[in-house]
């Protein structure tokens, strides 16, 4: 046998290896071996959405074919739509509790909350970002370990996340230290500039909302050549009571004046503040505690701060009655974003009543889907309006589904009803079961010939008898 005469003889030095990995691998474009980096980051393999897309590809092509199976959306397969706006900065505060979102916030941190699904809200502010404004590098501001964990976890580095959705170029995530006690969004946005020492404009994004990322590219190129050093996204509500209200001169676009959450001087509308900034460099030192409670307004005071309206409708998440509504909304009337998200991920099926999104890909999760849009084509299922139903879901004959959400792997008992609702993943729902106008957190269980109305549950919640109505 031949002698090994070098491998045997060579000195395994961990730091010698990371250092040669970086050489090679300067911005993470080679995949990890084994799914996971030298640094201990696990990622993705870039050919993970690959598959299922030639999968989807390959066993639906002939329903085209065949008009009684109803149009089936193909998948999205383009990059992102803009060109992306170099050296750009997005941060994201993220530290907040959330405790205006319980009981969906107990579990989770309030990014993590999902829209549909468990698809969560960060996920699809991210997937806006990146596919409608271009923008790849972003800044978590988190607060404390627990936070940044749950965060962490889920994201990791960016690069096993842009694999998944066949993002190019890829983007690149970056975590607030979270043992920095902020004392606020404004403060963390600003610890984060020098901790990152950037030194041109900065785009601040919240983790509870969303909005179409072809407007944050607008609002950006305003910005850059208005005369102001922070400019604030506007978007108009019929109730402003509760949010920050912005005074604006229509001509100038400079807010006049700013007052945060006035109550019912402003219960019949207004121009508020969406939660979106971009912040010139000149006002960097000026970030202080809260931007609605301190830093807005003292920067109004001295006539720094600009506003331009967007154009398209803003969504708010923030509370368990707003996040119902706004998810309704989005099924309603998807952004270009929603969609394409959706089309990434789901089977669509549309008829003359209503629009459906069945979840599933693999030859399992396909199968099932087939079956669910087959029941739905013959009337066993009925279906109006729009709907989302995730991966391997079993649906009894005679339900009927009206403008609702429903996740991954739950089961739905004979002659149910489920109008106006956002049922997440891993639901046991029994026969006869009537639900309207609710938002259910993951992995519960409801009872036989049980009625739900306005009810709204966090997760593992179990439902033996009737629930009180709630007063809303």
């Amino acid at each position: 046998m031949r002698e090994a005469r070098f491998w045997p003889k060579m000195k395994f030095d961990p730091i010698f290896f990371q250092v040669l990995w970086q050489f090679f691998n300067p911005k993470e474009l080679l995949l990890r071996a084994g799914g996971r980096g030298v640094w201990g980051d696990s990622a993705r393999p870039t050919n993970f959405g690959r598959n299922q897309f030639e999968f989807f590809q390959k066993h639906t092509a002939n329903f085209d074919l065949n008009p009684q199976l109803g149009l089936y959306y193909p998948i999205s397969t383009s990059k992102n739509k803009s060109q992306p706006i170099q050296e750009t900065y997005t941060i994201i505060p993220t530290g907040g509790d959330g405790k205006r979102l319980r009981p969906y916030t107990e579990t989770r941190s309030k990014p993590l909350v999902p829209i549909i699904n468990n698809f969560p809200i960060l996920e699809f502010v991210l997937y806006s970002l990146t596919y409608g404004a271009g923008l790849q590098n972003f800044i978590f501001g988190v607060k404390g370990t627990r936070h940044y964990t749950y965060l962490r976890d889920y994201f990791q580095g960016g690069s096993g996340w842009s694999g998944k959705l066949d993002i190019e170029p890829k983007v690149h995530f970056e975590y607030q230290n979270p043992n920095y006690a902020d004392t606020g969004s404004a403060d963390s946005v600003r610890y984060n500039i020098n901790e990152y020492s950037i030194t041109t404009p900065v785009i601040v994004a919240q983790s509870d909302n969303l909005f179409w990322g072809e407007d944050i590219k607008k609002l950006h190129d305003e910005a850059i050549k208005s005369p102001f050093d922070f400019v604030m996204g506007l978007t108009r509500v019929t109730d402003a009571s509760q949010f920050g209200v912005a005074q604006l001169d229509p001509k100038s676009h400079k807010i006049e004046n700013f007052l945060e959450k006035p109550g019912d001087a402003y219960k019949s509308g207004g121009l508020i503040n969406s939660g979106i900034y971009i912040i010139k460099p000149a006002v960097f030192n000026q970030l202080k505690d809260d931007f609605g409670k301190n830093t807005i307004p003292a920067l109004t005071h001295q006539g720094k701060v600009g506003g331009f309206e967007l154009d398209h409708r803003w969504y708010d998440f923030g509370n368990p009655q707003e996040h119902l509504s706004s998810t309704l909304s989005l099924l309603k009337e998807p952004t270009p974003c929603f969609k394409n998200f959706l089309s990434r991920v789901c089977t669509g099926y549309i008829n003359d009543t209503a629009e459906v999104w069945v979840r599933g890909r693999s030859s399992f999760s396909f199968g099932r889907a087939q079956e669910i849009i087959e029941k739905i084509r013959t009337g066993k299922i009925k279906v109006e309006g729009s709907v989302f139903i995730g991966k391997d879901c079993v649906i009894d004959d005679g339900v009927y589904l009206r403008d609702c959400a429903l996740g991954d792997l739950a089961f739905v008992g004979e002659d149910c009803e489920i109008v106006r609702s956002n049922i997440l993943d891993a639901w046991q729902i029994g026969k006869n079961c009537k639900i309207y106008d609710s938002f259910l957190g993951r992995g519960g269980s409801i009872a036989d010939g049980l009625e739900l109305n306005h009810q709204f549950l966090g997760d593992e919640t179990r439902i033996l008898c009737q629930p009180t109505p709630k007063v809303l």
